[in-house]
């Protein structure tokens, strides 16, 4: 069911006996999730069946929900997944040197020319970005980029 999710809605809305979805008619992939016991907490669904919820009607705005969603939505496009907590700790090298080093020499017979390919190609572009920050959009400028140059 869409509707828009505002403060009249959460008002009036009645729980019935599963948990039921109504989708923002304002902003796709902003939900209003009411429980069987009368709860409701909002969601966001960044991509086909990946939701993250934001937080209890009790604790939380319509418009600040919806302001969380619009972010965690602008984040998915930039390349950032909610969630990716991990990632976040890392710069690239410290990726290469901390984990995927030792497992590509573990599994593949050229891990030394590989990794210094990667080093060398990689080092004075991304070589201190956190791994969160690299998006496909800064790599495929940084492709461009590399493609114009060979091409002069």
């Amino acid at each position: 069911m869409k509707m828009f999710i505002g403060n009249q809605l959460i008002g009036t809305i009645k729980p019935k006996e599963k948990s039921y979805d109504i989708w923002d008619s304002k902003l796709t992939g902003f939900i209003l999730r009411i429980n069987p016991n009368g709860s409701m907490v909002y969601r966001c669904e960044y991509a086909r069946g990946k939701r993250i919820t934001l937080g209890k009607t009790s604790i939380l705005t319509p418009a600040q929900a919806r302001d969380r969603a619009r972010e965690i939505l602008a984040d998915v496009v930039k390349g950032n997944q909610p969630g990716n907590k991990r990632a976040k700790g890392y710069t690239l090298m410290e990726f290469i040197d901390k984990e995927y080093e030792p497992w590509r020499h573990a599994n593949r017979k050229r891990a030394k020319e590989d990794i210094y390919r990667l080093k060398t190609k990689f080092a004075d572009d991304f070589g201190g970005e956190l791994l969160a920050d690299i998006s496909p959009l800064l790599v495929d400028r940084w492709r461009s980029k590399r493609i114009a140059q060979e091409l002069q």
